[in-house]
């Protein structure tokens, strides 16, 4: 007599229990780590008393850093194409790194889908680079946070922000075919480096805080971990 070679829908149903209650406890796990790893600062010593005012920027859910358009020498507009931003005064530059995927597709939450958000968290993408022009001075608020640094740590926290960026043969940042979510403000670049659940936007803006010498969290995968030490 021939075996049955029929699907048993009571195995199916314990080996589909089994995943997705091994992936409630990754998930768990991870939520829990990046909480208790909110509470252990890095850069213990740092004042938040040099000359250069920065801001960090949070929607609630991604993070950036502002910095001024031009200070301590460094002249953003000759790295950052000035013509993708129209006319106008350019105060500051507000950047931000993330996947490519999302960021291009997804300029607000209803526009997220399933899809975008699992490639996102569980596969190595590509990236890109987010960068928002400031007319004038970040006004400060709950989501808006401003730091000040001297001019090393400055300097230090312009080279990680440059390694975002990837360049062509000539150095050149290169700039995505992308409008932008708002015409003449925003614009996005190619971005450097791979986005997974360990390398989230967030946590490379806490990267960046971290090489510029500012008291932050030792990891930080979500916005409100980056903005707790603020």
């Amino acid at each position: 007599m021939a075996t049955s070679s029929r699907i048993k829908p009571k195995k199916v149903l314990r080996y589909l229990g089994r995943f997705f209650l091994r992936f409630l406890l990754l998930v768990v796990a991870y939520a829990l780590f990046a909480f208790l790893t909110t509470f252990i600062p890095v850069n213990r010593a740092f004042e938040d008393k040099g000359p250069i005012e920065i801001f960090v920027v949070s929607n609630g859910v991604h993070t950036d850093i502002c910095v001024p358009v031009q200070a301590a020498g460094v002249d953003w507009l000759s790295f950052v194409p000035d013509s993708g931003f129209g006319g106008g005064t350019k105060r500051y530059l507000s950047m931000g790194w993330g996947e490519e995927d999302f960021y291009l597709n997804t300029p607000s939450w209803s526009d997220l889908s399933i899809g975008t958000a699992l490639s996102a968290i569980f596969l190595p993408t590509s990236t890109a680079m987010h960068v928002t022009v400031y007319r004038g001075k970040p006004i400060t608020s709950e989501n808006v946070r401003p730091l000040h640094l001297t001019k090393d740590q400055y300097v230090r926290l312009v080279a990680y922000l440059k390694k975002g960026f990837a360049l062509d043969a000539a150095g050149r940042v290169q700039m995505l075919d992308h409008p932008g979510y708002r015409t003449g403000q925003d614009r996005f670049f190619a971005g450097t480096l791979s986005y997974h659940a360990f390398r989230t936007c967030n946590h490379w803006t806490n990267q960046g805080l971290k090489a510029a010498g500012v008291k932050t969290a030792i990891w930080a995968p979500m916005a409100p971990s980056v903005m707790y030490w603020r």
